[in-house]
């Protein structure tokens, strides 16, 4: 961009993007000149609700043209920083279901009730309407300031995005870049992001891209029977059996929540449904989840997302007694298992497996697409997924910051993975 220009947010370029074939650290360098030059263009909103004008002018140029039209419009357009959605937190989820892998950790439901750091909301603006924006989660580590994604540790949030209008999407990548490369010092460290995620070329800064973990994941058949006849043979016999004994013994299933099928949940049930999900869980696992060291926002935000109807409960039940139970995301046609518990009572062995084949069951006759078994590599995602996804961490410094993540990176090749896990900002799910 020649000296005395203006950079027009509302071009139709797009932002850079990430091939499937391409490594993420390839594909960035030839753009971090270009960004780092990108000048300031939208007004700014502070959580203290300061603004600054984009434009001292009526007209601006780009290329030696004038866009007085385009300038006017621009003048509209608003960068809010804010810690909370508020009223447009159902603008925030039209786009967030909009997107091309809609995530249930980018609901508002979700994000308004996560318990790390202090939330940020980096919202871009057109008049009254919202055109995108990214969710982010400040704290102090080492004296420096940390960006993380909203949610990020325990809970472990995947498939994580920037949010926007599809036309929109250079305006809001621009934007958000903008605000991370802002003056001062700062470590970013961003988990869970989708594959292909436009957030991951828009961090600036020193550091990798690094893959965490994939993400299996079943396409569906709108049949359950054709689904399962093309799933490995090991796997139907098991659900066979282990369906029939169970109705034998008299266990039958229960949904709880939903958009389809029966009555309004009411908040009791919801209740019923994650206090048998705790002791399931907690028997099970014990001091080993991590899970449970956040069950407060867990809960709070399962609450929230039901009265959408986006959280579902299964359960197996025997004499009214839950032996089994999944809590599943029901957002924009897709369907992504969160967690589960279960009894370890042999009378009831196979009733896990048993019970996630009623989930894709159901799944299967409300005409949802997708079954998202979330991170992790576990054998039996295996026998249920028919594809795969990676998610990705990039962990970057700006200014003062980068001798801190250098020290950092050097740790963590000493130390132990144990030893991360209780440590600094380097450590996963930090």
């Amino acid at each position: 961009m020649r000296a005395g220009a203006s950079w027009n947010p509302l071009a139709p370029q797009a932002p850079p993007a990430l091939h499937q074939h391409q490594s993420p650290c390839l594909g960035l360098l030839p753009w971090a000149a270009t960004i780092a030059r990108v000048p300031a263009i939208v007004a700014v909103v502070t959580g203290h609700g300061r603004i600054f004008p984009p434009f001292a002018r009526s007209r601006t140029t780009l290329g030696g043209r004038s866009f007085g039209t385009r300038a006017a419009r621009l003048a509209a357009v608003q960068l809010l920083v804010v810690p909370e959605l508020g009223h447009r937190a159902a603008a925030w989820d039209e786009l967030a279901a909009a997107g091309h892998l809609p995530s249930p950790f980018l609901r508002s439901w979700w994000l308004e009730r996560m318990p790390a750091g202090d939330p940020v909301f980096v919202l871009l603006v057109e008049r009254s309407r919202l055109v995108g924006g990214a969710a982010f989660q400040r704290r102090r580590r080492l004296g420096l300031e940390l960006i993380e994604m909203l949610g990020q540790g325990p809970l472990a949030p995947d498939h994580l995005d920037l949010v926007c209008e599809p036309d929109r999407e250079t305006s809001v990548f621009y934007a958000v870049r903008r605000w991370l490369d802002r003056p001062g010092g700062r470590l970013i460290d961003l988990q869970g992001l989708a594959e292909g995620a436009r957030l991951v070329p828009a961090v600036p800064g020193r550091g990798a891209v690094t893959q965490m973990e994939v993400a299996p994941y079943a396409e569906l058949s709108p049949s359950f029977p054709e689904y399962l006849s093309a799933r490995p043979g090991r796997l139907r016999n098991t659900v066979a059996r282990g369906r029939r004994r169970l109705e034998r013994e008299g266990v039958h299933h229960r949904r709880v929540g939903g958009q389809t099928g029966g009555a309004e949940t009411s908040a009791t049930q919801i209740d019923r449904a994650l206090s048998a999900l705790r002791r399931l869980h907690e028997a099970r696992w014990k001091e080993h989840s991590s899970f449970l060291s956040c069950w407060e926002p867990f809960a709070a935000a399962v609450r929230l997302g039901a009265r959408d109807g986006e959280v579902v409960f299964h359960e197996l039940v025997h004499d009214d007694t839950v032996i089994a139970t999944e809590v599943e995301f029901d957002v924009a046609g897709r369907v992504s298992f969160y967690q589960a518990g279960r009894s370890d009572d042999r009378r009831w062995r196979g009733a896990g497996t048993a019970l996630k084949s009623h989930v894709v069951e159901w799944a299967c006759k409300t005409g949802r697409r997708e079954f998202d078994l979330l991170r992790g590599d576990e054998p039996y995602k295996g026998d249920w997924a028919t594809g795969r996804r990676r998610l990705w961490r990039v962990r970057r410094a700006r200014g003062a910051a980068r001798p801190a993540l250098a020290a950092i990176t050097a740790r963590e090749q000493l130390c132990s993975p144990g030893e991360l896990k209780a440590g600094s900002v380097g450590a996963a799910g930090s």
